[in-house]
């Protein structure tokens, strides 16, 4: 074999080296990338579950009105026991997927300890969307909540 022919088969050898190490950096890289987005994708309707969740235990909180105990008129037909279930599966994946631990803390304040003021939902709503890379919003106590439309509470809860 002349010297060119092997200057060619080691040209054609590195060539298909070269080409292999791309495609596996870039099926590597590729894997990297969508298992961060199906991370994020997965957070991101955990924040959104654990959302509806509050809001389902916000909207049925019994409060005290001129002396007088109201339990909510509600159209959510999900349970109590149906909604404590949902309440721990959210917590458990609120633990898994967030990296501020303030999440989980005041979530759990809202649920376990009843704290249902809403500077203390706009709180978490904003740490939901901080968690995701998003701009708090302010919605104002007045409109954290969307009070009344299914109740007859008409100033925020207690």
């Amino acid at each position: 074999m002349t010297e060119s022919g092997v200057i060619a088969l080691v040209s054609i050898g590195l060539s298909a080296i070269v080409s292999i190490a791309v495609s596996l950096i870039s099926a590597i890289l590729g894997y990297k990338i969508n298992k961060k987005k199906e991370i994020f994708n997965d957070k991101k309707a955990c924040l959104l579950d654990a959302l509806v969740t509050l809001e389902h235990v916000i909207a049925k909180r019994k409060f005290v009105e001129n002396g007088k105990q109201i339990v909510p008129d509600t159209d959510i037909k999900l349970s109590d026991g149906q909604i404590a279930d949902k309440a721990r599966e959210c917590i458990d994946k609120l633990a898994i997927y967030c990296v501020n631990p303030k999440i989980a803390e005041i979530y759990m304040d809202v649920v376990v300890n009843g704290n249902t003021k809403p500077d203390n939902y706009n709180l978490f709503r904003n740490l939901c969307r901080k968690e995701l890379g998003l701009k708090d919003i302010n919605l104002g106590s007045q409109n954290a909540f969307l009070v009344g439309i299914n109740t007859n509470q008409k100033e925020g809860f207690n």
